[in-house]
């Protein structure tokens, strides 16, 4: 229902909200949110510079489950959870999984980038830190 906006710079919004200056530490909302909005907009420049052209998205339902970002393609569709984690847990991909068996075509992927650095496979979920995730999703 309400669209997501992410500017070409996560310092951009700090600015406007004139909190530039305050600092967020880690594991706080605000680190979750930067991060989140960093990883984005890295997809963003991957998808552009190899040519992708996957269309971005986001899902949020009534119950306010969400996935951060839907890539499609044609019928090719990957699901992205963003977590600024540095250790994932096996509660963290309960909602993706759930999501990419009931929403979702047969094919489609799922991801949980984060900052752990242990390569995970769970229920149909990779689980890669966030740069080597990327790489497998953009350079194909």
């Amino acid at each position: 229902q309400h669209p997501k906006f992410y500017l070409f710079d996560t310092g951009v919004k700090p600015a406007l909200a004139r909190t530039l200056k305050d600092r967020f530490s880690e594991g706080s909302a605000a680190f979750g949110n930067a991060f989140e909005h960093m990883v984005i907009c890295e997809a963003v420049r991957l998808n552009h510079y190899f040519k992708q052209d996957f269309r971005f998205s986001y899902l949020r339902t009534k119950d306010d489950a969400a996935i951060d970002l839907i890539l499609s393609r044609g019928r090719k569709e990957i699901l992205v959870e963003i977590k600024s984690y540095t250790q994932v847990e096996p509660k963290d991909i309960v909602a993706l999984a759930s999501f990419r068996r009931d929403f979702s075509h047969p094919e489609a992927e799922a991801f949980l980038l984060s900052r752990d650095a242990q390569e995970q496979f769970s229920n149909g979920v990779k689980c890669l830190p966030w740069q080597t995730g990327l790489a497998e999703i953009f350079q194909r």
